[in-house]
């Protein structure tokens, strides 16, 4: 009777009908205590529906009858990477891929793994080793492109984007990114192209919609992207992320007290998010209270200290406090982290200006001008907000 109720749940469990797998799970288990298969695959089930620690468990009772199982294994992986257990998971796939070296899922998990630990490079070459394993792996070409895009290797991760929706044309995640590439590359129509796509497949995907609303704000179309942002916290009132781009979207508005209550909401569901602290600071900065914007600053690098974007807006708040000498410091740092960030070179030479340093600050100007011939605010001695 085994052999048939296996066969029964494996095709139930493949047609995404959980419950009864597992009970058809059980009931092998209950006549053999230590059948593998039962218990990896309930293991796997116990996995999809978030108990990680049960799905261990059950894992490696598996891995006790067999140990060096590359799929058990594999998914032993993916357990532990759902429990932020990174490196653990690191050892698993090397384990596995001493055993199967083209496995390439095995291949690509580890890949995504290296990635949650930020060794991109790394990463890339693992992805590398599935598609050599396996070309039409339309999921490997797709997190090669996520790595690349971490790398700011972005005309790269464009090509993996493309080689993985060459693959799979409704592969909705793929084409988010992409948008998300092609606004670095600030080729923002064809992200917007990429987004609409996306949501083409997908009408409900928040992702989309809040990311749509990033570019449209890029193209100065604040009403539509604050429409965008909108529709994303309607299909997903907690989406923190949205909820920061919507007040940044306010900010440009100008509707400053609107954009601090989504920053206010953002961090009661995520109090350690420093994008939110950053941009509330940003806020604080154009309605003037200083002491606040820096409060808020300080608390985004204290989170996050190589947070660019933080030490700028922090230089801003100590310039309205009137502490030029210490913008100062905090706009190079800034640069530091990203020489080419024109609203910091514009800021430095509006500290520069204060401190008297003239050559000083039109060299800053100018270098502003050299990265983004039409950045306005270098043309003027005005603090901007940087976002």
């Amino acid at each position: 009777m085994t052999a048939p109720r296996l066969t029964d749940a494996l095709a139930l469990h493949q047609a995404g009908r959980l419950a009864e797998a597992e009970q058809f799970y059980a009931q092998i288990l209950a006549r053999e205590p230590g059948h593998f298969h039962a218990l990896h695959l309930s293991g796997v089930i116990l996995h999809q529906r978030g108990d990680h620690q049960g799905a261990l468990t059950r894992i490696d009772a598996a891995l006790k009858t067999n140990p060096d199982n590359p799929v058990a294994l594999n998914n032993r992986g993916l357990v532990l990477n759902a429990l932020g257990r990174f490196g653990e998971a690191l050892e698993i796939y090397d384990r596995v891929l001493a055993l199967r070296p083209d496995f390439a899922e095995a291949l690509v998990h580890r890949g995504n793994t290296l990635q949650l630990v930020k060794r991109y490079d790394e990463a890339v070459a693992s992805y590398d080793r599935a598609l050599a394993a396996r070309q039409d792996y339309a999921e490997a070409h797709y997190n090669r492109g996520n790595a690349l895009h971490a790398l700011n290797r972005f005309n790269e991760a464009l090509v993996s984007y493309d080689c993985a929706l060459g693959l799979r044309p409704d592969f909705v995640e793929a084409l988010t990114n992409r948008g998300i590439t092609l606004h670095a590359l600030k080729r923002l129509e064809e992200a917007l192209a990429s987004y609409d796509r996306a949501l083409v497949f997908e009408p409900l995907n928040a992702a989309a919609h809040s990311h749509r609303g990033v570019t449209l704000g890029a193209l100065r179309r604040f009403d539509e992207a604050l429409a965008s942002y909108d529709r994303a916290l309607a299909l997903a009132p907690q989406y923190g992320e949205a909820l920061i781009n919507r007040g940044v979207g306010l900010n440009a508005l100008r509707r400053y007290d609107e954009a601090l209550a989504n920053f206010s909401a953002a961090l009661e569901r995520n109090p350690n998010d420093a994008d939110a602290h950053s941009n509330r600071g940003v806020t604080f900065n154009h309605l003037q209270r200083f002491e606040e914007a820096l409060a808020s600053c300080d608390r985004a690098l204290a989170l996050r200290p190589d947070y660019a974007e933080a030490h700028s807006n922090r230089g801003n708040a100590l310039i309205g406090l009137g502490q030029p000498d210490e913008a100062l410091a905090s706009y190079d740092r800034a640069l530091a982290l990203r020489p080419d960030y024109p609203d910091a070179l514009v800021n430095r030479g509006v500290s520069l200006n204060a401190l008297k340093r003239f050559d000083d600050a039109l060299a800053s100007f100018g270098a502003a001008l050299d990265l983004d011939p039409a950045f306005a605010e270098a043309h003027s001695t005005k603090v901007g907000a940087a976002f």
